[in-house]
C-alpha cells in the first residue's frame, strides 16, 4: 500500500450499497454544489476516479436542479478533452442516514487551479497554457449554447499532465431568450456587474468577467474583488473601487437595470415602515441617514474614476504586462464591450512565445511536479489585490458601506422555477 500525500488509504467514509462493490474512496478531495467530491479507485480495473455525491431528494422532492443541469451539459459536451468527462452515474445509499444517493464518475485530476495558484504559483508557461485551454473549453460551451455562471479556480481541474478540465456545471444553463436567467449565480469575486444589478437577460459575457478575475488570480495570486461582506452591494462597491463608477458614457442604459437604484437609493422615497426601499432591497432609516449626512448621492455623480489599468500595471510583473490590455478588454463594466472568448484568444499572449521559441522548445508542458493539491487545501487566506492609488475612491466606498443589504451565501442555487 502507498504511503504519504495522495496515497491510497482507508477512508473514514466508506461507501454503501451497490458502489461500494465497484470503488474505494482513497481520500475526500472537494465539495460540490450538492454534495462530497472523492477520490476513489475502481476495483476492477484500478482506474482512478472522482466520485461527487448527490442527495437524491432535497426540499422541492426530487433532484436537485443543479444536478439536472450538470448532467445534461457533460452528457453533451462528452469528450472535450478540456471538460471534465462524466463516466457514469451510479445509485447508492448514504451509510449513515440510509437515504438514497447517486454518484456521478467523473475523470480524477490531480489538481485543481485554486490549490496550485495559491501553494506552488504558476509559471507563465503555465498561464499561457492553462488560460488558452480554458478559453477553449469555455468558448466551445458557448458554441453549445451554454453559460456555465460558476467560474473560478476551484471549478477549474488539471491534470498531472498539465490537461485543463473544466468542471461543476451545476449552475450551467442553457441561454434561451424567451425566459428570465436568475441572479442567484457565480461566486461573489467573480460575479459580472450586471448580474449584481438584477439584469435577468445576461449572456454569456458573465463568462468572460469570471475568467478575467481567474486570469488575474493566475498572474498575481491574489483576488481582484474581494467584497467585505456577501451583500450585492459590497460587491459592486468592490468593482466600482477599481472599475470606477458606471454612466452613460461607459455603460448606456446601465440604469434601467432592476437593482441600479441602489446607486442612488438616499434619494428614494420612506415606505410605510420608516424604511427606504428599492425593488428587492430595503434598507432602515439609520443606514439611509449615514448616506444623506455624508452626501453619498454627491458622490454617485461619477467622480470615482476607473483606477483599473492603474492596478493593474502595478500588480501584475512586467514581463507579463502584455496582458493588462486584455485584462481591461474583459473587464469592461458594459457587457456589450467587453471581449469574447474568440477575441481572447487571439490576444498575442497566446501565441508561441519568444521564450519558447529562443529556447527551441515546444509549448507543451512537461508532467507537474508537485504533490496533489485542491482548494480544500489552500488554508491560508487568499490575498486581495490592493495598490496605492486608490484612496481618493475609498471614502466613496466606506460610506456606502454603511449600508448592509441582506446577506447571501458565497455558492448558492437557483430554484427550480428559474431553471
Amino acid at each position: 500500500m502507498l504511503t504519504g500525500h495522495g496515497a491510497l488509504c482507508p477512508t473514514t467514509t466508506p461507501l454503501s450499497g451497490s458502489i461500494s462493490s465497484e470503488y474505494d474512496v482513497v481520500s475526500h478531495v472537494g465539495r460540490g454544489g450538492y454534495g462530497n467530491v472523492y477520490k476513489a479507485i475502481n476495483k476492477s480495473t484500478g482506474e482512478i476516479v472522482a466520485l461527487k455525491k448527490v442527495n437524491s431528494f432535497d426540499i422541492h422532492g426530487g433532484l436537485p436542479t443543479s444536478y439536472y443541469r450538470e448532467v445534461n451539459c457533460l452528457k453533451e459536451m462528452r469528450g472535450h478533452p478540456n471538460i471534465v468527462n462524466l463516466k457514469n452515474i451510479c445509485r447508492s445509499k448514504d451509510s449513515s442516514s440510509g437515504e438514497s444517493c447517486l454518484y456521478l464518475v467523473m475523470d480524477y485530476c490531480e489538481y485543481d487551479l485554486s490549490g496550485l495558484i495559491h501553494n506552488y504559483g504558476l509559471t507563465i508557461r503555465q498561464i499561457q497554457s492553462f488560460m488558452r485551454q480554458i478559453l477553449i473549453a469555455v468558448q466551445d460551451m458557448h458554441s453549445h449554447g451554454y453559460v456555465h455562471r460558476d467560474l473560478k479556480p476551484s471549478n477549474v481541474f488539471v491534470t498531472k499532465e498539465g490537461v485543463i478540465k473544466v468542471g461543476d456545471f451545476g449552475l450551467t444553463r442553457k441561454l434561451d431568450k424567451s425566459r428570465p436567467l436568475t441572479s442567484k449565480v457565480i461566486t461573489p469575486s467573480y460575479r459580472p456587474p450586471e448580474v449584481l444589478l438584477g439584469d435577468s437577460h445576461y449572456d454569456q459575457s458573465v463568462d468572460v468577467w469570471s475568467l478575467a478575475c481567474v486570469l488575474y488570480e493566475m498572474v498575481t495570486g491574489k483576488v481582484l474583488f474581494r467584497p467585505s461582506t456577501a451583500s450585492d452591494l459590497s460587491q459592486l462597491l468592490s468593482i466600482f473601487e477599481i472599475c470606477g463608477m458606471p454612466n452613460q458614457e461607459n455603460w448606456p442604459g446601465f440604469d434601467k437595470l432592476p437593482n441600479a437604484s441602489i446607486l442612488q437609493m438616499c434619494q428614494s422615497p420612506k415606505n410605510s415602515n420608516n424604511q427606504y426601499s428599492n425593488n428587492s432591497m430595503t434598507f432602515s432609516n439609520n443606514s439611509m441617514t449615514q448616506y444623506s449626512n455624508n452626501s453619498f448621492s454627491d458622490g454617485f455623480s461619477y467622480q470615482c474614476k476607473s483606477a483599473l489599468r492603474e492596478l493593474l500595471e502595478q500588480t501584475i510583473p512586467p514581463q507579463l504586462h502584455t496582458i493588462v490590455d486584455l485584462l481591461e478588454s474583459m473587464l469592461q463594466l458594459d457587457p456589450r464591450r467587453r471581449a469574447t472568448i474568440a477575441q481572447a484568444l487571439e490576444h498575442p499572449f497566446f501565441a508561441d512565445t519568444e521564450q519558447a521559441s529562443a529556447a527551441g522548445t515546444s509549448f507543451e508542458l512537461s508532467c507537474l511536479p508537485y504533490p496533489e493539491t485542491h482548494a480544500i487545501d489552500v488554508s491560508a487566506k487568499i490575498p486581495l489585490a490592493k495598490h496605492k492609488n486608490l484612496n481618493a475612491n475609498v471614502d466613496f466606498v466606506n460610506k456606502a458601506l454603511n449600508a448592509r443589504q441582506i446577506l447571501r451565501p458565497a455558492r448558492v442555487l437557483p430554484p427550480p422555477i428559474l431553471a
